[in-house]
């Protein structure tokens, strides 16, 4: 991670860090050189070896997580060799259990319940087969998500560097720790939420994929509501904004993009901002159950846009500000409604000092050094171990 602290705006370099926030990814191992004096100097060739690695194994997990979400269990089964280690993956739902009273959860067992299911070996189609009857138990995805919780490279196993995507030489070979998520609806139609955990041995191989050579299922389990608690209302609130579904062609971009919410014109009512991939969206709330859009108006709409937005006042005038974490230029938008009595935002990046370049993924705000200001900590990426300036 890279972090920046921005100390009012001028950039320096913390003694001490207060408040943080960070999105963990996954963990690497961090090759070592020497040790001398209790300082351990990093082989950041390897290092970088293993960030390419990382990556490539990342994204092919993204992968085979639209393929889940789209049940194409053609693309599904690039991933899976001829043959490999696995359990056999469970595709029955145990009986509920209530946790509260209208949310229960279940464990998974496999279709012969007298039988061991330690790891054995098994063709991928055979497991592809449980895989496949265990998607079948949801009548509906909505999402499904495959992620690196650790992952281990072995020495030998080396990455294309300079490629325009990380991409792993074939032959490359790891282990990992993956979790998986799949969220939609039961045979009956009961919201369901299921997790799992897995470790696995993959390689690299000449199709241009990473495959699982083996697949420990360590934990698979289940939250089920008896009934709907939320409603989606998106569309007559007014904020049912169209946008391509992250990970399609038209949405290529690896980070997600978030919201924030604030009573941005002091009318009373808390108000929406909101990031995407190309534009900013600013809803104000009406006080009639519903919002209208004022982006164009208060002029976020055409501003550059970013990650995720933090909602605070950073010139203690009494108005809520925006500041932007983003892939590229850090963005503070500066809200004018107390000084004109008009909402507006202005772009005050690049005098405020914040204009830094950081694969931002998101900021938190705190007085730091307590002079009374609020400072912004902004979690990066892809620099370890520095901190800007």
């Amino acid at each position: 991670m890279n972090h920046l602290i921005f100390d009012r705006f001028f950039v320096r370099k913390p003694s001490a860090i207060v408040c943080a926030a960070a999105v963990l990814i996954f963990a690497v191992q961090f090759p070592m050189i020497a040790q001398t004096n209790k300082t351990q100097t990093v082989d950041r060739t390897r290092l970088e070896v293993i960030e390419e690695l990382s990556e490539s194994l990342a994204n092919d997990l993204l992968e085979l997580s639209i393929a889940t979400c789209d049940r194409d269990f053609q693309n599904t089964a690039q991933f899976f060799p001829a043959q490999l280690f696995a359990n056999v993956f469970p595709s029955r739902p145990s009986p509920a259990k209530t946790q509260v009273k209208w949310i229960g959860s279940h464990g998974w067992e496999i279709p012969d319940a007298n039988r061991a299911n330690e790891v054995q070996k098994m063709t991928g189609a055979e497991f592809l087969r449980g895989w496949s009857e265990f998607l079948a138990h949801f009548s509906e995805i909505e999402d499904a998500r495959f992620k690196v919780k650790e992952a281990n490279f072995d020495e030998k196993a080396k990455a294309v560097l300079g490629a325009e995507q990380p991409t792993a030489v074939v032959g490359a070979s790891g282990r990992a720790r993956v979790a998986f998520y799949v969220i939609g609806r039961d045979i009956s139609g009961k919201r369901e939420w299921t997790h799992g955990t897995a470790n696995v041995n993959v390689r690299f191989d000449a199709n241009k994929h990473w495959q699982f050579d083996s697949f420990e299922l360590l934990s698979v389990d289940s939250m089920v509501a008896e009934t709907d608690l939320f409603s989606e209302v998106a569309v007559p609130a007014g904020v049912g904004a169209g946008l391509p579904s992250f990970g399609t062609p038209e949405n290529s971009g690896f980070v997600w993009h978030g919201a924030a919410a604030a009573d941005f014109n002091n009318d009373g009512w808390i108000d929406l901002f909101a990031t995407s991939a190309n534009r900013n969206f600013l809803y104000l709330n009406t006080g009639k159950g519903n919002f209208r859009d004022a982006s164009d108006e208060a002029g976020v709409k055409i501003i550059a846009t970013g990650t995720a937005p933090l909602v605070f006042d950073f010139d203690n005038d009494g108005d809520a500000d925006v500041f932007i974490s983003a892939v590229g230029q850090q963005i503070l938008l500066e809200n004018t409604f107390k000084q004109t009595g008009k909402l507006e935002f202005n772009d005050v990046s690049l005098e405020a000092g914040v204009a830094k370049d950081a694969i931002g993924f998101s900021a938190v705000a705190g007085d730091v050094n307590g002079d009374g200001f609020l400072d912004v900590y902004v979690t990066s990426y892809n620099r370890y171990g520095q901190v800007t300036p």
